[in-house]
């Protein structure tokens, strides 16, 4: 364990530190060391806040071992590799805010599985009674599927008629159209030669007329 990780579990202070910065400086003597604060307490003494897996880890580990340098926060002595010591690792998750989503995780998961089984509560259900009852639905289905198709014959019967009766009459309201037009052409035709002959008998008659007179002049002549 590094400096920075003991003093953030409260085994090493910052007056620990200091401490060890003053032994380590030199042109300091005896009396420099002796008006530097107290250092904190080491291994041996661990403070009694500690959780009890660390302080039994601490205590099995025996005291620091002499000339032990302290220096800057975090830094190990030379000579140690420190690669794997100078990761962070993450503490604990304190607080209500980590245990209410992990509360809110658990009872989403809870609600999710009891749907699922729920439905598969209701899958099965629905393969028991169709294994009941399914037989005699298809043939209820397949009785009235037939009389639905003979209804639906019987009524495109029904439409063909209509749709036939509707024809002949649409055909007999053409033939009456083109009949009376005709009557009506046939009509006026009859009245231009009724004119025609009404002119020819004037004709005629005025003809013999001339006739009748020149016949008369001729007779009184030979008399």
């Amino acid at each position: 364990l590094t400096n920075a990780q003991l003093e953030d579990v409260g085994v090493v202070g910052p007056a620990h530190h200091e401490a060890d910065d003053q032994h380590g400086q030199p042109g300091q003597g005896p009396a420099a060391a002796a008006a530097a604060p107290a250092p904190a307490p080491r291994r041996g003494h661990l403070p009694p806040s500690l959780p009890p897996q660390l302080r039994s880890a601490l205590d099995s580990a025996g005291p620091a071992p002499p000339g032990w340098p302290g220096s800057e926060r975090g830094r190990m002595p030379l000579g140690v590799d420190n690669s794997a010591t100078d990761r962070e690792h993450p503490g604990p998750m304190t607080g209500s805010r980590s245990n209410i989503s992990i509360g809110i995780t658990a009872f989403h998961c809870v609600n999710n599985s009891t749907a699922q089984l729920e439905q598969q509560a209701v899958r099965i259900e629905n393969l028991e009674l169709r294994s009941q009852h399914g037989c005699s639905a298809w043939k209820v289905f397949n009785e009235n599927l037939v009389h639905m198709i003979e209804q639906a014959q019987k009524e495109l019967q029904k439409r063909r008629k209509h749709i036939q009766d509707l024809n002949w009459q649409h055909k007999n309201m053409q033939l009456t159209a083109e009949m009376q037009s005709t009557w009506v052409s046939l009509v006026s035709k009859n009245y231009e030669i009724e004119r025609t002959v009404v002119q020819l008998e004037k004709e005629i008659h005025q003809i013999k007329q001339q006739h009748g007179e020149a016949n008369k002049e001729n007779i009184q002549q030979d008399f």
